[in-house]
């Protein structure tokens, strides 16, 4: 009867494991079911060493335990297509801020994961009235040792043999978690994150050798040395006043479309018409961190971590940071968000980052709400009313939050739009919150135009990051986009950028590659300061050429090539596109872009782990 506790057991969390591939379409069959099995196996071979009432009463919490994280990772899958790892868990407030948007994410079919164990545990109370037989410690321990044994065994077989043949690249350099559970599955998964995670915090605190730092030196010695741009954008916005607006989950493909004949962005339709700057192909390069690293590309051009957010990892240390350049330059500085203060530990950031002053939830009056806090509209206008009595020049960064996952809390005064047979799905309410967002914008230009400020001020908007609505070919055609591979994965990259230079007449669409990572040098070269003796890895988009655009996730696009990275990061499995055509070609012809996109993560990582920063500032102002 124990083993059969015990092989109930091992099914059940086979079972709950399979659902989780199943539900999230990831991979499992074949290898990915035999490590499973594997994993179970070592997991939970040492209950077999206890008494058999101790044992069912241990099989029980364990398979509550493994339900729980599970259950976890689906959800969280879910919204950050990606897996719980030890630095997101050192960012747990932030789950619960999560609020409504988790609730929307919970399914019914969610429950198959823990129906099982109220039946489980009517049986171990009913079998702890039996007779507890004994059994010798000897058949104890070989019954454990022989799960254990072959559990070993066939995870050391199928993981080698996984190396033998693609390298060892996914675990020394995963472009994605993902990468690394096709491997491994899911518990190997979290036990090799945990490993990685202890290994770099706990033994991996040495500083990098002489030869790592030159590495380091010399890409941004390139960087700097791209700076040095020579464009009729120079110094335009010379003085003036800088205000960032960073919309949430604002895609580009919104842009200029109708939904049924109406407008979905019709206020920014009419902006971007007017005396502004768009560019159709700038693309978010986020993580794990989302908006938190939206913020950080653009005001530090570095790039975000491959797991977890710098907001948290790498608070305390130095950059080169937009903010604190401005400030140097006699700037006021102000960041703008209507949430709370802690969240992705921006009370903290924005103090290192130089921001003089952080208007928070706790700053804003009351007014309408939208999805998680305050609307659009009530925050533009509050914080124009701040902006009024702030001294000038002064650079101001504002985070939007009304159009944040679900997108089910708009106001029904603002839902004008009709889908058809969208009705209802997370698309048309997606469409519904960018409308009532394109509402609030329209405003804050009349509040910025109303008060003086539109004529003085630069400013910048764009989107942080995509909405996390998978995008297929049916979906693409109903917004008006082709359905091909390519741009579907453009739909899900590009957000828009509108630039507004006061006291010019600079207006246009602009359509060559560029990314967040540009935008701390953009704004620089607007104002006329010049770039070059600060780290930063991106460069001013006025060269008008395309720009190298790395994804965390190790794909890549300069304009001509778009290398889309392979799960495992094998380069060999990659895909490579021609942007011009749309199609695949030879994957040997975005080698040199991958290895740049490679050479650049690597590269950032290095000087955030090391906080490399603080002493090459330090050498430069000496």
């Amino acid at each position: 009867m124990r083993y059969g506790m015990y092989g109930l057991f091992v099914l059940l969390m086979f079972c709950k494991f399979y659902l989780f591939a199943l539900y999230n379409d990831l991979m499992f069959w074949t290898m990915g079911a035999a490590i499973t099995l594997s994993g179970i196996l070592v997991l939970s071979c040492w209950t077999l060493l206890l008494k058999r009432n101790a044992q069912a009463v241990s099989l029980l919490v364990l398979n509550a335990l493994l339900s729980f994280i599970i259950f976890a990772d689906l959800i969280h899958f879910r919204y950050f297509t990606d897996f719980i790892t030890m630095a997101v868990l050192a960012q747990s407030a932030q789950v619960g801020a999560l609020g409504g948007s988790v609730s929307e994410l919970l399914q019914w079919k969610d429950l198959l994961f823990f129906v099982d164990l109220a039946l489980l545990l009517g049986i171990t109370i009913y079998r702890w009235k039996w007779l507890d037989l004994q059994q010798t410690m000897r058949t104890r321990l070989i019954a454990a040792t022989i799960p254990l044994l072959f559990g070993a065994l066939l995870s050391y077989v199928l993981v080698t043999g996984y190396i033998s043949q693609n390298s060892n690249k996914v675990f020394v350099s995963n472009w994605w978690n993902v990468s690394v559970y096709n491997v491994v599955g899911l518990i190997g998964f979290h036990a090799f994150e945990v490993e990685r995670y202890v290994s770099e915090q706990v033994f991996g605190k040495e500083g990098p050798d002489e030869a790592q730092v030159a590495e380091v030196r010399t890409l941004f010695a390139e960087k700097q040395n791209s700076e040095r741009v020579e464009s009729e954008f120079f110094g335009l916005a010379e003085g003036k006043n800088v205000l960032v607006v960073q919309l949430e989950a604002f895609q580009n493909y919104v842009i200029g479309k109708k939904v049924n004949g109406s407008e979905i962005t019709p206020n920014i339709n009419k902006l971007i018409a007017g005396d502004t700057l768009y560019f159709s192909q700038f693309h978010h390069q986020v993580g794990q961190g989302r908006t938190s690293d939206a913020e950080f590309l653009v005001n530090n051009s570095l790039y975000p971590l491959p797991s977890g957010s710098v907001y948290v990892r790498h608070s305390a240390n130095e950059f080169d940071a937009l903010p604190e350049i401005l400030k140097a330059k006699g700037y006021t500085t102000a960041a703008f968000h209507a949430y709370e203060k802690s969240f992705w530990n921006r009370q903290v950031m924005y103090k290192n980052l130089q921001f003089d002053t952080f208007y928070s939830i706790d700053d804003f009056k009351e007014g309408e709400r939208v999805g998680w806090s305050l609307g659009d509209l009530s925050f533009f206008e509050q914080t124009v009313d701040y902006l009024e009595q702030k001294s000038q020049p002064f650079y101001a960064f504002t985070i939007a939050l009304s159009s944040h996952h679900p997108y089910t809390k708009v106001p029904e005064r603002y839902k004008t739009l009709q889908f058809g047979k969208y009705e209802g799905t997370i698309l048309a309410d997606y469409l519904t919150s960018i409308h009532y967002v394109d509402v609030a914008v329209g405003e804050l230009v009349n509040r910025l135009k109303a008060s003086g400020l539109w004529d003085n001020t630069l400013v910048l908007m764009y989107g942080d990051h995509d909405s996390g609505i998978p995008m297929d070919a049916e979906m693409a055609k109903f917004v008006g986009e082709p359905g091909d591979e390519l741009n579907l994965l453009n739909m899900k990259n590009r957000v828009p950028l509108i630039i507004h230079i006061p006291g010019s007449n600079a207006k246009g669409t602009y359509a060559h590659t560029v990314g967040m990572v540009d935008m701390t040098p953009t704004m620089l070269h607007l104002l006329g300061i010049e770039g070059h003796s600060y780290y930063h890895l991106g460069r001013p988009i006025f060269d008008m050429q395309n720009h190298l655009v790395i994804f965390r996730a190790g794909s890549a696009t300069d304009g001509q090539l778009y290398f889309k990275a392979s799960i495992d990061g094998v380069f060999n499995k990659g895909t490579c596109y021609r942007t011009d055509t749309r199609k695949k070609v030879a994957i040997d012809q975005c080698r040199a872009l991958a290895g740049e996109a490679d050479r650049h993560l690597k590269m950032s990582d290095r000087t955030l782990k090391f906080d490399l920063l603080r002493s090459l500032k330090r050498e430069r102002d000496q």
